[in-house]
């Protein structure tokens, strides 16, 4: 279990990255910093991760 549990944790976390570059987080430094946040802390990162909403960028 000790395995799986890490196995699900580092793919919840590269799921992570993708959600990043979808909300348009572009910075490797930031990304990083949520993979690793994801890592250690799991669903309870992942779910505030998901629920940012990027605000619009102004169109002149």
């Amino acid at each position: 279990m000790f395995w799986v549990s890490w196995l699900i944790h580092i793919v919840e976390a590269l799921y992570g990255i993708k959600i990043c570059q979808a909300k348009g987080i572009t910075d490797p430094g930031v990304q990083f910093q949520w993979f690793v946040q994801t890592l250690l802390f799991g669903y309870a990162s992942f779910g505030l991760l998901v629920s940012y909403k990027p605000a619009a960028k102004k169109q002149y």
